[in-house]
């Protein structure tokens, strides 16, 4: 009897200290995340399938800890979707052309400290007061969207942090030339410095035109540079949702071009971050490279 009593006692607290851990939520500004049931594979996985039956087009698929290993840096499972749904990006871009920065949206799998998956995303309102949108059934339209599939996904509702905290994540210059030429001028450097990738080229207007909807030329490039992407992983995880870097040339009501870009500080603030190597270097290559294809 007292051996059938310490069995049962010892499997009691194998029970209890097996579910003994509490997940610490992320604090980033402006993230709605949720955590998942399943493993970081069959989330990720059901994340996929979910997206397309929704009719989100995926442009690009990103594995940051294979990024941040290959560079000699360390970083926990985050795997990113880079998706697109033109008939709910379009009300968007006509009202703030600038928005095609964060279009395709960005959804993140990730294995958290205590091991705890969770599916992440930038939530709408804080992109409706980084870009300063006034079409709030356009902004929640966007936002049930991606809730919905979440928490479809995960098991669990959505949770989102305050937006307190919102700089503007781009700096925009006027540019000199032909929207083409600026495109392509931006395009050619990128892809001939070996020290960059070239990951993705999204023309909104053009997908703007598979829903029947017209808007200005509007091209997105995105990209990497290598060590300063791989520090900041390595530094804090969910710097990725400011990841890749973007340019987008853009042209507004007049026929003028413009070219917005990454601002580094402002991912740096967001995810309170000290001074990070490479990224005071990588700002200054960014204002130059946008500056030489914009005269």
């Amino acid at each position: 009897m007292r051996f059938l009593i310490s069995v049962l006692m010892a499997a009691l607290f194998v029970s209890c200290s097996s579910d003994d851990r509490t997940i610490t939520y992320p604090d980033t500004p402006g993230l709605a995340y949720a955590e998942s049931e399943a493993t970081l594979t069959d989330t990720y996985r059901g994340l996929r399938a979910s997206m397309q039956q929704a009719d989100y087009h995926i442009h690009k698929e990103l594995d940051f800890k294979e990024y941040a290993e290959s560079h000699g840096k360390r970083s926990r499972e985050a795997k990113m979707i880079l998706f697109s749904n033109p008939s709910l990006e379009v009300p968007l871009l006509k009202e703030n052309p600038k928005i095609g920065m964060e279009f395709p949206s960005r959804v993140l799998t990730f294995e958290d400290r205590d091991k705890f998956i969770l599916v992440a995303y930038n939530n709408m309102e804080y992109y409706s007061r980084m870009y300063d949108l006034n079409n709030m059934g356009a902004v929640q339209n966007m936002e049930s969207s991606l809730s919905q599939i979440v928490s479809g996904v995960t098991g669990n509702m959505t949770m989102k942090n305050e937006t307190a905290m919102v700089g503007k994540n781009t700096i925009t210059i006027a540019s000199r030339r032909s929207f083409n030429e600026t495109y392509n001028t931006l395009r050619n450097i990128i892809s001939d410095n070996p020290e960059m990738s070239l990951l993705a080229e999204v023309d909104h207007q053009l997908n703007a035109s598979t829903v029947g909807e017209e808007i200005r030329p509007n091209k997105l490039l995105l990209f990497t540079t290598g060590l300063l992407e791989a520090n900041l992983i390595d530094r804090h995880q969910l710097s990725v949702m400011d990841l890749p870097l973007r340019l987008l040339v853009w042209e507004d009501e007049n026929s003028k071009v413009h070219v917005s870009y990454s601002d580094l500080y402002t991912i740096k603030d967001r995810h309170q971050m000290e001074e990070i190597d490479k990224l005071s270097e990588i700002r200054g290559l960014l204002a130059d490279l946008v500056i030489s294809a914009s005269n």
